[in-house]
């Protein structure tokens, strides 16, 4: 780390008296709730973990009933159009999930992770009492209209109105945002990577991290959705609340149990510091002294970053001569960048399902039995309900089973998880397709559960995925980086969110019919027999099949110089760079 960054411990002049609680050069990595060194052997572990997993079960609850129903919120309770629903839905969630690069970046700079999460715990809670508040008071609707049979005549959501709406969506947006990736990387600081049966734990805790959201999802894609339907938006809206008051006293409950990460500066700075350095120094030449001792040429990918490294001897500025270990840090988090960047494709997949396949469900036959109808939003709790039995087994059974064979930590490699979750994202694409171009030959109406398919493959893709990436991000990105890249799953899902938005839009500008009597696109109509969603599904299945050929050339670049990143980081960064556990080889 360079010189300056120091300040916090210097500040603090606090030594751990343990080597597992002390980072490089003695400093002190992580301290409990009065800033005191901690001792893992009575702070962290399971006990500890257990609070975050229940704060973020709860907080999930409260997000997803809201998300997942938002489409028919906006459409049938604030009358925007389809596809001002689903665009307003995915810039929702694209914010929200963008939100959590920047929470990452609070923590790992200047709050702890528990801190960061409880001041936006908050900022999400008065997003949830203004939702609640809008759906009790009259004058924050616009009047009642039925969508479906006078569309023509419905006064959309307007002024006051609509400025509430966003605003409380904005709150939640932040605070879920800055709150998302601080659970996982606070959990996993819980277990000490230096001690092996922890290490193995911690791969553990992200499995059952998934198993507390699908959790938290179902109970929202059912209670809390068929109470938002069936009894009232305000009902539903109000359980949020007091699902996110929940997790928040949860989270605070576990603080005497922590083990705190201290923030050591912004990394984004230090990235930005060895950038501008190697940029200076591009033309700097190792001296005879630093050839000799092979300082810093061990290192074979992103090479020109050891120029940051070069500079003059005695020359203090960062900006001109970084570090070893500052180098190394940025390398490990620049050459994951590009695994991040090929699971994009997939989270927009995604986006449909809880925008266009809810509408889908809307169209379709909904009757169980007589008396009992399934909402539409509360398909994707379904395949859910199948992983909640699925995830338990996996981490029980098959892991271990793999772990005999492959001699990982985490049993089936990570970027392998990662790949079959990619295939999986395009497959549940081709059957969305094929399963829209019968529902728009039928002259009857099809039971709503020709769209579970989709939904459990898009659900089976996101946890190999997502769980896939979290144990990859964290795993391999130095500790002074670790929520921010852990937040690089969150910002995944933002851009897929919004690329889903631009799809959209991109696509019925593409698509429309310049005559006298059609206009619009594939998705420009409020009527989805009018549109060709099917074909837009065959789209998205192409696009994700070309992104997975594009993750498997990354993910084969990655392993394939991982046995020579170099070994000049400091001793916290001796796991992380283990990359060769990692291998598709």
């Amino acid at each position: 780390m360079a010189e300056g960054e120091n300040g916090w411990h210097e500040r603090n002049n606090m030594v751990s008296t343990k080597e597992e609680d002390s980072g490089h050069g003695g400093k002190l990595d992580f301290v409990d709730r009065k800033g005191r060194p901690c001792n893992s052997d009575k702070l962290g572990g399971v006990k500890a973990a257990a609070f975050v997993l229940v704060a973020q079960g709860f907080d999930a609850m409260a997000l997803i009933a809201v998300q997942n129903n938002l489409i028919r919120y906006l459409y049938s309770d604030m009358h925007f159009s389809v596809s001002e629903s689903a665009n307003a839905v995915t810039n929702f969630v694209g914010t929200a999930n963008l939100l959590s690069l920047a929470g990452g970046l609070l923590s790992d700079s200047f709050l702890t992770r528990f801190k960061t999460m409880s001041i936006f715990s908050v900022v999400e809670m008065m997003g949830y009492f203004l939702l609640t508040a809008q759906a009790y008071l009259p004058s924050l609707k616009p009047p009642r209209c039925s969508m479906d049979s006078f569309r023509n005549n419905c006064q959309a959501a307007h002024g006051v109105q609509k400025g509430v709406m966003f605003l409380a969506l904005y709150l939640i947006a932040l605070g879920s945002g800055f709150i998302k990736s601080n659970f996982l990387a606070h959990g996993a600081d819980q277990f000490d990577q230096r001690i092996p049966h922890q290490k193995k734990m911690l791969f553990n805790f992200f499995n059952w991290a998934y198993f507390g959201l699908c959790l938290g999802s179902v109970v929202a894609l059912t209670l809390l959705v068929w109470v938002q339907d069936n009894v009232g938006r305000f009902w539903g809206f109000g359980i949020s609340a007091s699902a996110m008051i929940i997790s928040f006293l949860a989270l605070i409950s576990g603080n005497t149990l922590y083990r705190n990460k201290i923030p050591n500066g912004s990394p984004l700075t230090r990235i930005l510091q060895v950038l501008a350095a190697a940029f200076r120094n591009r033309k700097s030449q190792l001296t005879e002294e630093e050839k000799r001792t092979g300082f810093p040429q061990q290192s074979t990918k992103l090479r020109f970053l050891n120029k940051a490294a070069f500079g003059i001897n005695g020359d203090s500025n960062p900006w001109h001569r970084c570090s070893v270990d500052q180098v190394e840090e940025s390398r490990a988090f620049l050459r994951i960048l590009p695994i991040f960047g090929s699971t994009i494709v997939m989270n927009c997949a995604i986006a449909q399902l809880q925008t266009f396949s809810v509408q889908q469900g809307s169209t379709m036959r909904t009757s169980i039995t007589q008396d009992f109808k399934v909402p539409p939003a509360s398909l994707g709790a379904i395949p859910l309900v199948v992983l909640i039995f699925l995830v338990p087994l996996y981490d029980l059974y098959l892991i271990p089973f793999a772990r005999h064979f492959t001699r990982h930590p985490a049993g089936i490699p990570t970027l392998y998880r990662t790949g079959f979750g990619l295939i999986l994202s395009a497959a549940s694409m081709a059957v969305a397709a094929m399963v829209e171009t019968k529902r728009r030959t039928n002259v009857e109406k099809m039971p709503i559960t020709y769209l579970l398919p989709q939904f459990f493959l898009s659900a089976l893709s996101e946890f190999l995925t997502r769980v896939g990436l979290v144990e990859f991000f964290y795993s391999q990105s130095p500790p002074e980086m670790r929520s921010m890249s852990v937040a690089l799953n969150s910002f995944s899902v933002s851009l897929g969110y919004f690329m889903s938005s631009l799809l959209v839009s991109l696509t019925n500008w593409a698509t429309r019919k310049n005559n006298a009597h059609s206009s619009g696109g594939w998705l420009a109509h409020n009527d989805l027999n009018e549109d060709h969603l099917n074909w837009f599904y065959w789209l998205l299945c192409g696009i994700s099949v070309v992104n997975f050929f594009c993750y498997v050339l990354c993910a084969l670049s990655y392993t394939k110089n991982s046995g020579s990143t170099s070994q000049l980081g400091h001793q916290n960064s001796r796991i992380l760079v283990e990359i060769k556990d990692d291998s598709l080889a």
